[in-house]
C-alpha cells in the first residue's frame, strides 16, 4: 500500500470504472491525496447512487480560510 501512494498517480492502478477511475486521478493531481482530503473534510450529508435517478451526492465542508463558508459537493 505505502509504495502504492509512492508511485505517480498517473502510474497507479485503479479498480473500477474507466471514467471514475480519470477523475479520480484528476481530483488526485489537482487537490492532493484524496484519502487524506476525505479524512480532513467530513461527510455531512449523502444522497445515495440510485438507478432510477442515476446521481449521487456527498456534501463536505470544505477547511480553508474560516472567513469563507464552502461546502464541496461530489
Amino acid at each position: 500500500m505505502m509504495m502504492m501512494m509512492m508511485m505517480n498517480v498517473v502510474d497507479r492502478e485503479c479498480n473500477g470504472d474507466a471514467s471514475e477511475s480519470a477523475l479520480l486521478k484528476c481530483v488526485e493531481m489537482s487537490i492532493g491525496n484524496v484519502v487524506n482530503y476525505r479524512q480532513k473534510n467530513k461527510k455531512v450529508c449523502e444522497i445515495p447512487f440510485n438507478s432510477t435517478n442515476k446521481y449521487q451526492v456527498t456534501t463536505r465542508p470544505t477547511v480553508r480560510r474560516a472567513t469563507i463558508n464552502r461546502s464541496v459537493v461530489e
